[in-house]
């Protein structure tokens, strides 16, 4: 997995992101609405899933992107952020506790 980032054109921070296949995810990102100020991707990796997860879950904290909103639970990005960090811990402790 990587962890890429969508600036628009005038450098601010539109969305911070784990995938797979970061192309793909920037063509789902340009249909979104605000898809059309996306002007650059910056993307860095490979991680390990939770690796990744763990990365992202940190930049959208403390980058605050403007996009990074849950739309569906209407969750901001440091609401995100937070609960996506709690499942990180419920999957860090099953991991370190498994056999």
């Amino acid at each position: 997995m990587r962890i890429y980032r969508l600036y628009g054109s005038d450098d601010s921070l539109l969305y911070i992101g784990a995938s797979s296949d970061v192309p793909r995810r920037v063509r789902e990102h340009r249909r979104k609405h605000w898809g059309a100020s996306i002007a650059r991707v910056e993307s860095c990796g490979p991680f390990e899933h939770l690796e990744a997860l763990a990365h992202e879950h940190d930049a959208i904290f403390r980058e605050q992107p403007r996009h990074n909103i849950a739309s569906k639970n209407g969750l901001t990005a440091d609401q995100m952020a937070r609960a996506k960090g709690a499942e990180l811990l419920r999957a860090w402790k099953s991991a370190a506790h498994s056999p």
